[in-house]
């Protein structure tokens, strides 16, 4: 999967009915999917499809596919659990540099079902 640097060219808001909410902040650098349909993924807390002109440029954060190299997308250097690191193995969580979002570093929470179902739907209302 390819992910994406990416500049918020105006702030956004997206609620869902349990009260979880997305926030992009203009100015700030978001890691996001490619573009599709006008829309991109933005990788936060939650991973929610947001429409791509609220970005300004592009630069390519990861390659993946077959036959590409892809780059560490964490910062392991900051990562508290690196100092649990086994004598053969990159980190207690992997045992090669990992080429995927790490979700013990990234504190990704997950998103109920339900929460995940009103924030496409009110993304849906938005448009």
């Amino acid at each position: 999967m390819k992910t994406f640097k990416r500049i918020c060219i105006k702030d956004y808001e997206l609620k869902a009915e349990n009260g979880d909410t997305l926030n992009l902040k203009r100015g700030q650098e978001y890691t996001t999917s490619a573009e599709k349909d006008k829309k991109v993924v933005v990788f936060t807390a939650y991973w929610v499809a947001v429409p791509a002109d609220l970005f300004a440029g592009e630069q390519e954060f990861t390659r993946g596919g077959k036959g590409r190299k892809m780059e560490n997308p964490n910062n392991c250097d900051t990562c508290e659990h690196k100092d649990r690191q086994p004598k053969d193995g990159w980190c207690y969580m992997f045992r090669d540099e990992p080429k995927e979002i790490c979700m013990q570093h990234t504190e990704r929470r997950l998103i109920s079902r339900e929460s995940l179902i009103s924030l496409m739907m009110l993304g849906r209302i938005i448009k």
